[in-house]
């Protein structure tokens, strides 16, 4: 097993991509902290860890806000003592709109979540990694990568933005810790079916807008990127450190022909 032994923190793990690391991570041997701002849903994957035979602690919280991540990595420090691997998986796209469309407050908690969410969780995990290294993964997306979403959605500044910003802390943390045996990487992930785009599976423009804008035709499954995420984690991957892997289908490879033949 790939993370025998090991101790992790997934946030967002009350559903999508990051339930799936909690179980994948959980079945390759580590004891997982489940971290979600919806209570009821990361007892319903610590339930699932443990139905599979796995050890899990479900823990409720907002990672935008700093006391509840300090309470989170104080419970690992009492129980544990020590922590090996950290997954800011939680996020938010809120929603569509460009930098002049969208309001204060909804910019704000995109980047509270994002940005802000994942800088608490590393000054919460450091500690705990100091004595024998560890390895961070970020969430990030394509969209740091490009100027907008998908066809059919248009600009996301916000969401870019964050994205974007968590690119930067990732080789920050890196080059930082790296002595310390610390790793840290970035996913970046394009479309993915899960909660935060089933809003939009309706629309025929947006799902034919994303298959046809990527090469391989389909939406991306969360299982894929939580098996990325267990080989970040792992030693498998120990002299890695400060590298965005993008996950996309070829998303972003495709985007100057895609949107030169839907122009024609």
């Amino acid at each position: 097993m790939r993370l025998e032994g090991k101790v992790a923190v997934v946030t967002g793990a009350g559903n999508g991509i990051g339930r799936c690391a909690g179980l994948r991570f959980a079945r390759e041997g580590a004891t997982v902290f489940l971290a979600d701002v919806d209570g009821a849903a990361v007892e319903a994957t610590q339930r699932a860890v443990s139905d599979a035979g796995g050890a899990a602690h479900a823990v409720a919280c907002d990672v935008s806000d700093p006391d509840q991540v300090a309470a989170l990595f104080e419970r690992v420090d009492g129980e544990v003592g020590r922590l090996d691997v950290l997954y800011n998986n939680a996020g938010t796209a809120g929603p569509p709109g460009g930098v002049t469309d969208v309001d204060v407050a909804t910019w704000n908690r995109v980047i509270d979540i994002n940005v802000n969410g994942a800088f608490h969780c590393i000054r919460g995990a450091i500690p705990l990694m100091s004595a024998g290294g560890g390895s961070i993964i970020n969430q990030a997306s394509v969209a740091a990568l490009v100027g907008g979403g998908p066809p059919a959605v248009g600009p996301v500044a916000a969401y870019t933005t964050a994205k974007s910003a968590l690119l930067g802390l990732t080789r920050s943390v890196a080059y930082q810790f790296g002595e310390r045996g610390v790793r840290c990487n970035a996913l970046l992930p394009g479309t993915i079916d899960t909660a935060m785009t089933q809003p939009l599976m309706d629309s025929e423009a947006y799902v034919d807008g994303v298959v046809k804008a990527t090469p391989l035709q389909r939406f991306g499954r969360p299982e894929e990127v939580a098996s990325t995420a267990l080989f970040l984690a792992s030693d498998e991957a120990s002299f890695i450190t400060g590298e965005s892997i993008v996950l996309d289908g070829g998303f972003v490879i495709a985007q100057g022909p895609v949107y030169t033949r839907m122009a024609l």
